[in-house]
Order: C-alpha cells, then sequence, then structure tokens
C-alpha cells in the first residue's frame, strides 16, 4: 500500500505543472458550464412580472394542469362556502410526478399579484385549492 503511495505521488510531483494546467482547464469549464445554464430558481425570477409574488400552492387536480396555464384558485373549508382567493394565477412549475399519482393533491409553484399571495398561503395551509383553469 505504501509503494502504491509513493508512486503516485512521485507521479505527481514529476507532473506537477501538467496536473495543475489540468486541474485550471477543469475549473474554467465548470464556471463556464454554471454560467450558461439556467437552473430551476433562475428560470423562475425570469417569468416574475413587476407586481406578482411566486409562490408554492396546494392544489387538487394538479395533474390536469400545465406550465404557463392561468387560473384561478378557489378555497372551500367545511367552515365556510367556497371563495375564490386568487385570479389569474400562473402556474410556473409543476411537481416531477404529476401523474395519475398526483391528481389528489400536489404543490405546485404559481405567480400571483401580491395582494392575492396571503391569501393563497392562508387558504393552501388549511386545506387544498381548487384551481379553475382559464379558457384560451
Amino acid at each position: 500500500m505504501h509503494h502504491l503511495r509513493d508512486t503516485i505521488r512521485q507521479f505527481l510531483h514529476r507532473r506537477r505543472r501538467f496536473v495543475a494546467a489540468c486541474c485550471a482547464a477543469l475549473a474554467v469549464v465548470l464556471v463556464w458550464g454554471s454560467r450558461t445554464q439556467s437552473g430551476p430558481a433562475e428560470s423562475l425570477t425570469r417569468d416574475i412580472r413587476p407586481g406578482e409574488n411566486v409562490i408554492p400552492a396546494q392544489v387538487s387536480g394538479a395533474a390536469s394542469l400545465r406550465v404557463g396555464d392561468v387560473l384561478d384558485l378557489a378555497s372551500a373549508t367545511d367552515d365556510a362556502p367556497a371563495h375564490v382567493v386568487a385570479h389569474a394565477a400562473r402556474v410556473l412549475e409543476l411537481p416531477a410526478d404529476s401523474g395519475w399519482a398526483g391528481s389528489s393533491g400536489s404543490t405546485i409553484v404559481i405567480a400571483v399579484a401580491e395582494g392575492d399571495a396571503l391569501s393563497v398561503i392562508t387558504a393552501s395551509a388549511a386545506g387544498q385549492l381548487i384551481p379553475i383553469v382559464h379558457g384560451s
């Protein structure tokens, strides 16, 4: 074991400039790649319009939604009649598994007017929201 470690150490010592150049090249490639690709958070902030907040919301029927859908969000509980808590919310992100498993209720990311954000968060914490999709 010591012999292998000594051999590797000698190899790297003799070629330390080459190893340093390879590490520098790898660092440049990694930095360049991270700057040219936009991550999920960057794409979400790019989609925000003035006067909007981006929030998560627990909704029923998320499997039938698509990114870009415009919808109203209604809240219905046992204690109160159904009422709309947000108008013209835009769907920005859906759960990765938005298939039949997500149809009972999933957390989606939406953009809502600043005045509706607190109402949506409160209603989402109390129970699932019901999306009402706008026609095109």
